[in-house]
This record gives C-alpha cells, structure tokens and sequence, in this order.
C-alpha cells in the first residue's frame, strides 16, 4: 500500500535505531523517526502521516498530554503505543489506551521488540484505508447493498455460540456490546482481542465489570456456559474442539495467523467445524483481515456473521474485509450490535415455534 505514511517518536538513540529498522516495512513511507514533541508536532501537521509509532513517553506528564497532541496535529492518523516490556507494562498499556491510544505493544529494548514492532506494523497495514487516489482503494470484489440487510437474513439454524473478533478499538467496542447483552443471555461467548500476554486477564476483568454476566480469561480445557464469555489469553490460539454437545476451548501456541496470536480465524474455524451454521459470529473494529476467512467458512456452513459499520470502527479492517467479500449478514452501527444479536436469537427461536407441531 504505497500510500501508508508513518512517523515516529522514540527517545533515546538506540531506541530510534530499533525503531527505524522496525519500519523498514515494504508498501509504507516512513516519514522520519524524530526525538521531540516540538519535531513530532510539526511533522505531524505538515505530513498527516497514516499511522504515528509513539516509543515510550518523552516526559513524566503521561500518554495523555502526548496523546493530545498527535490528535490535535493530525486527527485522522492510527496511533500505535509501544510501551516497556517491564513489570510496570500493564498499567502504562492501559493508560495508554485510555489516553486514546489505537493499538499498545510491549516492547524490550533489543532485536525482538524490532521483530514484534515490525509485524504489528504488518498487521496494521493491512486494515489502513489507502488515501483517495490510491489504485489500492478499489475494493477487490463489490459491495453488496448492507445498509437494507433486513432481519430475515437471519432466520436460518438456532445459533448455540456467539464468536466476537476484534483488535484496534477493540476494548471499547466490546465494553458497548457486552454491556448491553441482558443479564440472561442464552449463549456462550468466546472473544478473540488481539492483545498481547499479560494484557487480556485485565481486559477481562474490566469487561466483567460492565457487564451483566461472567467474564473470564480462558485457561484452557473449560466447557463452554450459557451467559458466560471466555477471552482467549494474549500469545495464545483458542479454538472450540469436541462434539457441539460437549464442547470445550482449547489454547495453543500455533504459528501466528494474519501476523497475531490470538487469531479470530483461528477461532471462527474452528466454531465452523464443531457448530457449523449453529454459530453467531461478530466482528468489531479492528485493523488487518484477520476474521475474514474465519467468516468465509462459518458462511459456507450457514452461519450468521455480524459486523461494524465503518462510521463507528476506529479502523474499519476487520469487518469492512468481511463487508466488502459479501460476507456479513447485518453492517450495523456499535450501538446497535447488541440489539441485532439479541434479534438473531429471538428471530430463530421463533422460527423454531412456528416450527414445532401444537
């Protein structure tokens, strides 16, 4: 994607080294790797990059005045945090997120945090829009008309399981949706959020915490229970195995899938083999494509798949992937996601009435 511009921030001249190196990625511009807010600001305000790497905070105010000012320089750029890989990673990613940081890694100053930078930056690629112009920017299949996908699309096998993918913006994305599922939601939920370990027991706890119901990180080896939502760790595969009867989640350390470790693919594969069309599948905001050959089987199989509209994704990768294969059964905003699941349910299980004989 040749149009895809990044600048970064690193302090410290070894750090900027690792980072130069890290961004010497094929299809990006970068547009300099600079020491100060006063360098990062007037850059940023000229050049309007794609995607801004922040590596590690050049003051002790915090993320958010930093935060601040890439957003006021170049409101429209990806911000990607890269945070020390020490005891105190945890808190300063999530302060980082909540300062409105896009995506948060955790990085040591040595060849691997290049390696990890590098296919981060690989991941975020690939869900980056191409500015207007680009040849790139053609869809690569047309667009089905979403916005009229009427509820009747849904009416197909009684869903068992709901899957959510998610990654950039994911967090809050989930926190809108889970949150406003009722208390006596009839399904099992299993969530893949591309994050890194150490991350997603917190994200766990916090989604808990807003909901109306359970939500754990996953061990491995647990069953699979109505109203409770299962958060593949960070660094590990889950996927479902077993007969849909006696389903269970399996974690797995597998080769990374779209350059991540959880993959959505993983998951919404497997969930294709055990529940076939019996699967509710949603995808949230998030760069990449992760998510879209998953979807491609649960469809193959009759299931249902539901996604993001781009107005409110922070990056519309993910589902607009799915969205412009002709995958998703229902585009709809954040607000109205839960909404549409709870209709998909209700909708079968109508069916089903109309079905039984009296």
């Amino acid at each position: 994607m040749a149009s895809a511009s990044v600048l970064a921030l690193a302090v410290g001249a070894a750090r900027r080294q690792m980072v130069r190196h890290a961004l010497d990625v094929e299809g990006l511009e970068l547009l300099g790797v600079v020491a100060t807010l006063q360098a990062l600001r007037a850059r940023a305000s000229l050049l309007q990059p794609t995607l801004v790497v922040l590596a590690g905070e050049p003051s002790g105010e915090g993320w958010a005045p930093l935060l601040a000012l890439v957003r006021a320089a170049a409101p429209e750029c990806v911000v990607l945090a890269c945070v020390p890989a020490d005891e105190d990673s945890s808190a300063n990613s999530q302060a980082a997120r909540r300062a409105g940081a896009d995506c948060v890694i955790a990085c040591a100053e040595d060849l691997a945090a290049g390696a990890a930078l590098t296919a981060k930056v690989r991941e975020l690629l690939g869900g980056l829009a191409p500015r207007e112009g680009d040849p790139a920017s053609a869809p690569p299949r047309p667009a089905p008309a979403l916005a009229s996908t009427s509820v009747s699309a849904l009416l197909r096998a009684e869903p068992v399981c709901l899957v959510i993918g998610s990654s950039t913006g994911g967090p809050r994305a989930l926190e809108v949706v889970l949150s406003a599922l009722p208390a006596d939601f009839a399904l099992p939920i299993l969530i893949v959020q591309h994050m890194p370990a150490g991350f997603t027991a917190n994200l766990a706890q916090s989604l808990s915490g807003s909901c109306a119901f359970d939500v754990r990180e996953a061990r491995g080896g647990e069953g699979l229970e109505r109203g409770v939502a299962l958060v593949a760790p960070g660094d590990r595969h889950m996927r479902v195995v077993g007969p849909a009867r006696e389903a269970r989640v399996e974690l797995d350390l597998g080769p990374p899938r779209n350059f991540c470790r959880p993959s959505v693919d993983v998951l919404f594969e497997s969930a294709a083999e055990v529940f076939g069309g019996a699967t509710l599948a949603v995808v949230l905001t998030g760069m990449g494509q992760d998510g879209l050959l998953g979807a491609e089987k649960l469809r193959a199989n009759g299931a249902r798949v539901l996604v993001q509209d781009e107005a409110t994704s922070v990056v519309w990768g993910m589902p607009g992937a799915i969205a412009r294969a002709g995958l998703a059964d229902v585009v709809a905003p954040i607000g109205e996601l839960a909404g549409r699941v709870v209709q998909a349910l209700s909708s079968s299980a109508r069916t089903r009435a109309r079905s039984e004989p009296s």
